[in-house]
């Protein structure tokens, strides 16, 4: 089965070199408004100003318990309500992929994605393809489709690029509803329509582009909020403790570096670097603690303070470098260290720009 990953804080420089993809380029102009050829339903005559969480009430024979059930249908009703008044016609997570059984899938993942428990199985949609999305439009009386996504063989703009198929769904109460389908990651075959009651609407594919593996977002207004968990890569130095270096580092001036950082398991710390092209000429020693500022404002848990002295080095380098990080470690590559620069002093000049260091493991 076909695994995604994304850690929040990660820039997308960090994913292009570990998945070692391109992005699938979106046409803003078809994502932003209507396809005329898309099979879209009519909007609804009546006037509801606010969500009435209609139409996500479980059948008996629901897969989940009547707390699940109440969790979930508060939750959807929170979800849309908090859509109104922004410019996003629906809520959108990618759930998992679902090999098997789509039932089994959504049991398992119950806890992650509890309104799952409110949308009963005659709004689940399926169509060829194990990527699962769940959708919450904004407007319970809005008009929701989905439709087959036929991409054209010679597509030069994505995904984006192709016709529309069979109606596979069809409903005028804005239901949430759950749709699986995608050939694979660079063949979509579902298009959502939705109509909202007081005029606004959007055909959108659903599909996580390969750039960093996120829900792909059309641009303009209205548009969709991604509402999915994404899991965290990020881990504590003392997971990578040993020699790591980077051949990616530039100065302010644009001249390349190396550099290269020994972590200790207990807190210790080395940094030293140099031209490219010699031999290592700057050497500072310290350590590692965990941030103060950890799990504050969306900071990453395993936030650290790297504080460092210089013990030896040339006139350019700075006496002391105190910054923020947060290393990402990738099971897949173990060996391949990212250090992404949250604030303070970067260990190189490019991670104010770009963020993100690439290390690989130092043998020998």
């Amino acid at each position: 089965m076909r695994r995604r990953y994304k850690a929040p804080w990660l820039l997308v420089t960090i994913i292009a070199c570990f998945m070692l993809a391109i992005s699938l380029s979106a046409c803003d102009s078809n994502a932003e408004s209507p396809d005329p050829s898309v099979d879209t339903p009519p909007a609804s005559n009546s006037e509801v100003d606010e969500p009435s969480g209609a139409g996500i009430t479980a059948p008996e024979d629901s897969l989940f318990t009547a707390e699940q059930v109440e969790e979930a249908e508060i939750e959807c009703v929170m979800i849309q309500q908090g859509l109104i008044g922004s410019y996003n016609i629906c809520a959108v997570a990618m759930i998992g992929f679902a090999a098997g059984d789509l039932e089994d899938h959504l049991v398992e993942i119950v806890r992650d994605f509890p309104v799952v428990a409110a949308i009963p199985s005659d709004h689940w949609i399926e169509t060829e393809g194990d990527e699962v999305y769940l959708v919450i439009p904004r407007d319970p009386n809005a008009s929701v489709a989905v439709n087959e996504w036929v991409m054209s063989p010679t597509s030069s703009t994505g995904p984006y690029e192709g016709e529309v198929g069979d109606v596979l769904y069809r409903s005028d109460y804005g239901d949430p509803i759950i749709v699986r389908g995608n050939i694979s990651e660079i063949s979509p075959n579902i298009m959502i329509s939705i109509v909202e009651d007081h005029g606004d609407s959007l055909n959108y594919i659903p599909f996580c582009n390969l750039l960093d593996g996120t829900l792909d977002i059309p641009a303009g207004s209205p548009s969709v909020l991604d509402y999915t968990v994404y899991p965290s890569f990020f881990v504590s130095p003392s997971d990578v403790p040993g020699d790591w270096t980077s051949f990616y580092g530039y100065k302010e001036d644009g001249g390349a570096v190396t550099c290269s950082l020994t972590i200790g398991a207990d807190g210790y710390l080395a940094y030293m670097w140099g031209p490219s092209d010699g031999l290592y000429e700057n050497f500072y020693e310290g350590s590692w603690t965990s941030s103060p500022r950890a799990n504050e404002d969306g900071m990453p848990s395993e936030a650290v303070v790297f504080d460092l002295t210089l013990t030896e080095g040339t006139a350019e380098a700075s006496d002391k470098l105190v910054g923020t990080f947060a290393l990402a470690h990738f099971p897949e590559a173990p060996d391949y260290l990212y250090i992404e620069y949250i604030d303070g002093d970067p260990l190189v000049y490019t991670q104010k720009i770009d963020g993100v260091l690439e290390f690989g493991i130092a043998f020998g």
